[in-house]
């Protein structure tokens, strides 16, 4: 959209502009340089079609300003020319100043930070082993003005304690991600400079942009897809301990501090609009989305219904218990026979034989050989079509299935990876809970 002109003065001005004044917020200097009209320009311009050069120090090359016809606004789309400048790189994710090397969120940083945000937060040394928190399960999407919605991720939760001295990557039960996960070590190192603990979640991004889990299963042996950690909150910022805090204050100093790179994301948000928000994860084959209540504080290693997970798809975690002999041309092994923990017992919950290419049964079948034992891990054995060899319950894999039997047993379940950040012990059967109550807001 055409803006109206702003004052020359502009033309080299960064900091913040307060509010009630024109243009009001922070400004950068995201490129400089000088421009060339092409053509009769003034008649073009008219005409709705504007053809001109840029010789920025990130822009260059010639470019269309074309006016969008048949609509009321004044709406322009801007198109880059084939040229000798003309790439697939998105140069909007170089975000930072050409003046001053700065990005959007530092700039007057330190002053909104301290005197703002921080005010309320508790002066404390940096905790170390800090378990996160989770989310109860719900039945259904909602709409509430007090609550924010972002996309469940596909990936591996990880806590990330960032010190002058050594950065540390971590999942729930201290499982050490530091060289599973290094290029996104190397990406704070570059871009965080900050004494921080941030929660999140490592992804791998297919081709198409989506999480996938199973990309993730063999990123370390293949490389294939793109690493990003989306950061979803902020633990500790730099001699403060921010959990006190509300979610929605923590969430304003991560956009405050995070300069995004192609490895360090913010994890993205709306208000108010669950229920359309979990249609569009739906249509995009997400994992899910998450609800939090934007007035609740973080809750260390704790499962409160401030955070709440609502799935778009059947999932469960499963403790591999066994797995039968092949049949026809198969190798390795026919399917695996899985449970869950139940009053700190084995419970069976069903078994899978689909989801697997030939790698991954070689895989999980030299894993699984190691485990072997001849007492079954179940308080009640189930019977089996084909001859099983037990294994120790070590190993937790992830399904997607269609639904609950009246047995309490998945309907066609599909193996889609194993969960190397679970506790086999911590596997259950997560009840939903009643979503909050609709709240209807004018949009």
């Amino acid at each position: 959209m055409m803006v109206d002109d702003h004052p020359v003065e502009y033309g080299d001005f960064e900091g913040v502009i307060p509010e009630g004044r024109y243009g009001a917020g922070k400004v950068i200097i995201w490129d400089k340089g000088s421009f060339t009209l092409k053509g009769d320009s003034g008649k073009s311009f008219k005409k709705g079609h504007l053809v001109f050069e840029l010789n920025g120090q990130k822009l260059k090359g010639s470019f269309d300003l074309v006016k969008i016809k048949g609509r009321e606004e004044n709406v322009w789309l801007l198109i880059k020319r084939k040229d000798e400048y003309a790439s697939a790189k998105d140069i909007t994710r170089d975000s930072k100043s050409v003046k001053s090397g700065l990005n959007i969120g530092q700039v007057g940083l330190a002053g909104r930070i301290s005197k703002e945000l921080l005010r309320k937060a508790r002066r404390s040394k940096m905790p170390e082993g800090v378990r996160p928190m989770m989310a109860v399960l719900t039945d259904k999407p909602f709409d509430n003005p007090g609550w924010l919605f972002e996309i469940k991720w596909d990936g591996y939760r990880i806590i990330a304690e960032i010190s002058k001295k050594i950065i540390n990557l971590y999942s729930r039960d201290r499982l050490s991600y530091n060289d599973r996960f290094r290029p996104i070590i190397e990406a704070l190192k570059k871009n965080f400079n900050h004494e921080a603990i941030l929660d999140g979640e490592a992804v791998i991004l297919d081709k198409t942009g989506r999480p996938s889990f199973p990309l993730m299963q063999n990123y370390q042996k293949t490389g294939e897809g793109d690493l990003v950690f989306y950061v979803f909150d902020i633990l500790y910022l730099d001699g403060y301990d921010l959990r006190n805090l509300p979610l929605e204050k923590r969430k304003q100093i991560l956009q405050n501090l995070v300069d995004e790179t192609s490895a360090i994301k913010l994890s993205g948000y709306i208000k108010n609009r669950g229920t359309d928000f979990y249609k569009a994860a739906q249509n995009k084959n997400l994992e899910g989305i998450v609800a939090k209540n934007l007035k609740s504080i973080y809750r260390t290693g704790g499962r409160s219904t401030d955070w709440l997970e609502i799935k778009t798809q059947m999932r469960q975690e499963a403790v591999i218990a066994g797995f039968t002999k092949p049949r026809g041309e198969r190798k390795y092994f026919g399917s695996l026979v899985l449970g869950v923990y139940e009053e700190n017992k084995l419970k069976y919950i069903g078994h899978t034989g689909g989801g697997f290419d030939d790698k991954t049964l070689s895989d999980i079948y030299w894993k699984l050989n190691k485990l072997k034992t001849k007492r079954s891990p179940f308080r009640e054995p189930p019977k089996t079509n084909t001859p099983v060899k037990w294994v120790r319950p070590r190993l937790v894999s992830e399904i997607k299935f269609s639904e609950w039997t009246k047995d309490g047993v998945m309907r066609r379940p599909v193996f889609l990876g194993l969960r190397e950040d679970k506790n086999p012990k911590e596997v259950e059967i997560k009840k939903p809970v009643q979503a909050p109550a609709e709240v209807k807001t004018m949009s």
